[in-house]
């Protein structure tokens, strides 16, 4: 399991083996809707608290340790959400930003290369 941030937050990526009877589970709930987000556990190390609303907001600055990462149907926070997405599907995107990544820097260098 690899676990990273980004700008969206928590970034969790695995491999289901597709002949073991609980991932087959997991991977036909996924495709169901029946599992489609996730929760975490984790340990705050910073955190502010702004009480100036009618509810209180808490800001997560650092996080201590993460203990936990799960797949299930009720999230404590529902912004989450899970794919399934195959290894050829992943790399075939990561090749096409890179293009469009490689076409958009031609384009730049070619409007560079008029305005000179």
């Amino acid at each position: 399991m690899k676990l990273t941030v980004d700008a969206r937050g928590l970034h969790v990526e695995t491999v289901l083996d597709p002949s073991d009877p609980e991932a087959a589970a997991v991977i036909a709930k996924m495709r169901r809707g029946d599992m489609d987000k996730m929760s975490f556990s984790f340990r705050v190390e910073k955190e502010t608290w702004d009480e100036s609303g009618d509810m209180p907001l808490r800001t997560i600055e650092r996080i201590a340790e993460l203990r936990d990462v799960a797949l299930v149907t009720r999230p404590a926070y529902a912004g989450t959400e899970i794919a399934l997405r195959s290894l050829e599907a992943a790399r075939a995107s990561a090749e096409g930003q890179e293009t469009q990544t490689a076409r958009q820097r031609r384009m730049r260098m070619q409007l560079v290369l008029q305005e000179g």
